[in-house]
């Protein structure tokens, strides 16, 4: 028995065998709840951009310098109001010293020490109490799945930007289900992300707020499968230790059918059969062609003759 965590409308549909059963998303029983200090910050800012890349992506100082530009430049435009970035202690040492915006040079230190009414940069945050806040507007991600899951679970908006792995699996799927727009994490440009960050949140014709709320419901429906994962589990487990006739009843088909079958031989056998035959009725077409071009040819010398 296969347990995927994934469902149907993230994923595309598709036939699978009985033996796999989709179950995500799956969900922690409990999350830490938010800090006084946080909670206070999201109640005091509307449009708040949650910024997380999770704890094996390692960022380069050139790419946490266009982000932090970014936002500054949407902080600017009246666009957001707020940032959160959970930053590992590894990470700090990335950021840039300064970063200029609309030609003026911003030091970072300010930032860095939470001393920018706007900004809280932590070295741990949690995650699903911020994303699940009302005026946490946008979540800029790296498109791991237990990040997009929680993601589309509390019905945000997605900037991506995919790294490795199945990041960039994860980051089309959201794209294709309308709650998304990704960025490729070595070329894109500050420009870029703030005409992106723009575009989802001003939403101009509401799809990308129809899409969320659509994926959203669809999440929480499934997310309530894990009992079920864990009776199939139980059942299995219990049925692999008799001879309960209970586990073949997630067996394929194919299993029960005989080689030649399950492989399919009997069509590569017509299949390699008519092959076989149209190349020698070609060959021997061939093989007449040549030998009445050259019996004419002989005939022709015998006249001359």
């Amino acid at each position: 028995v296969i347990f995927v965590n994934s469902f149907f409308g993230i994923d595309k549909p598709k036939t699978l065998p009985p033996n796999v059963h989709l179950v995500g998303p799956l969900l922690s029983p409990e999350y830490p709840s938010l800090t006084p200090d946080l909670e206070n910050f999201l109640n005091t800012h509307q449009r708040v951009v949650y910024i997380a890349f999770g704890t094996h992506m390692q960022l380069q100082q050139a790419t946490i310098t266009k982000i932090l530009t970014g936002v500054v430049h949407l902080l600017h435009d009246n666009v957001i109001d707020g940032v959160i970035w959970p930053v590992a202690s590894s990470d700090t040492e990335e950021f840039p010293s300064e970063i200029i915006v609309n030609n003026v040079t911003i030091a970072t230190e300010s930032i860095l020490k939470n001393q920018h009414e706007d900004f809280r940069i932590l070295g741990f945050a949690p995650q699903f109490s911020i994303l699940s806040h009302p005026h946490t507007m946008l979540f800029v991600s790296h498109a791991g799945l237990d990040s997009s899951n929680e993601a589309l679970l509390t019905g945000k908006r997605i900037l991506n930007i995919p790294s490795f792995g199945d990041h960039f699996y994860n980051a089309a799927n959201l794209q294709s289900s309308g709650v998304s727009i990704p960025m490729e994490i070595t070329t894109f440009t500050i420009t870029e992300m703030v005409e992106k960050v723009k575009l989802l949140l001003e939403d101009k014709d509401g799809q990308f707020a129809s899409n969320v709320r659509r994926m959203q419901i669809l999440a929480q429906i499934n997310s309530k499968r894990i009992q079920y994962a864990a009776d199939v589990a139980e059942q299995m487990l219990y049925a692999g230790k008799t001879e309960d006739p209970m586990k073949s009843i997630y067996q394929s088909p194919e299993s029960r059918w005989p080689f030649w079958k399950r492989y399919d031989c009997d069509i590569y056998l017509i299949i390699t059969s008519f092959c076989a035959s149209l190349f020698y009725a070609l060959f021997k077409s061939v093989q007449w062609l040549a030998n009445t071009i050259n019996l004419s040819a002989q005939s022709t010398k015998v006249k001359i003759l």
